[in-house]
C-alpha cells in the first residue's frame, strides 16, 4: 500500500473530528504548513474589504505584509519540521496506541494538520 493514500482507521475519534489517515504523518504538519503559506502569498492582493466567515475581530484588520510573510514562512516551516523530525522517531505502533480518553498521537497530528481550514477562509486573492 502506498503510504500516502487514505486508509480507514478503527480508532474512535470525538466528534467532530474527520481524518483521512495517512501510514506515515511525518508529513502531514510540513504539507499543512505549506499550503498555508502558499496561500498566503497570495494575500498582498487584499483590496481592504472584509472577508468574513465569522464575526470579524480588529485583529483580522490588521494589513499582510511581505515581512509578515517572511517571518510566517520562517517560523511555521521550522516547526512543521519540529513535528516531522520528532514524528519520524514513533512508530505505527506508538502512533495509534490507545490513550485513555485522550487521542493518540496520529490524531492529534492530523488535528493539528487541519490548521489549513483558516487560511482557507481567506482563500487565494
Amino acid at each position: 500500500m502506498d503510504d500516502s493514500s487514505p486508509v480507514e482507521s478503527s480508532a474512535p475519534y470525538p466528534v467532530g473530528m474527520t481524518t483521512t489517515v495517512r501510514s506515515d504523518p511525518t508529513e502531514l504538519i510540513p504539507d499543512a504548513v505549506e499550503r498555508c503559506l502558499d496561500l498566503a502569498g497570495t494575500w498582498y492582493a487584499w483590496d481592504g474589504r472584509p472577508l468574513v466567515s465569522e464575526p470579524t475581530v480588529a485583529a483580522d484588520w490588521a494589513p499582510f505584509t511581505e515581512a509578515d510573510l517572511n517571518e510566517a514562512r520562517n517560523r511555521l516551516r521550522r516547526l512543521g519540521q519540529v513535528y516531522a523530525l520528532r514524528l519520524r522517531g514513533v512508530d505505527a505502533e506508538a502512533l495509534d496506541a490507545p490513550r485513555g480518553q485522550a487521542w493518540t498521537i496520529r490524531q492529534i497530528v492530523e488535528h493539528v494538520a487541519g490548521v489549513t481550514w483558516y487560511a482557507e477562509q481567506v482563500g487565494r486573492l
